[in-house]
């Protein structure tokens, strides 16, 4: 799993893996996943600002201007839909991972 760090002897920060499955996400990922440290304590909203941060391509791409989801985006977390413990205000893990979806329908 992930680890923890320790950052100037002051505060820890966790380590995230984040998968996404949908075509802007081919060139950030490096083996299909991207490694993500945020403060400890962080929720879903953090985590995926932070991940944006890091990579301005996903801008737009996975939260509204209201920092809401887009519509058309799910986000597991150890397989489980985050919709399922709290949304974006999930606090996070060490060691979690994130998988970020595209909703799929069909007719």
């Amino acid at each position: 799993m992930g680890r923890i760090y320790q950052k100037q002897g002051v505060f820890l920060v966790i380590e995230l893996t984040v998968k996404i499955f949908f075509s802007f996400g081919n060139g950030i990922a490096k083996n299909g996943k991207i490694v993500v440290k945020t403060p400890e304590k962080t929720t879903l909203l953090e985590a995926l600002k932070e991940l944006i941060k890091k990579n301005p391509d996903l801008e737009g791409e996975i939260l509204t201007d209201s920092d809401q989801l887009r519509r058309f985006i799910q986000i597991r977390i150890n397989q489980t839909s985050a919709n399922q413990y709290g949304g974006l205000e999930t606090e996070l893990e060490d060691g979690d991972n994130l998988l970020i979806l595209p909703k799929l329908g069909g007719g």
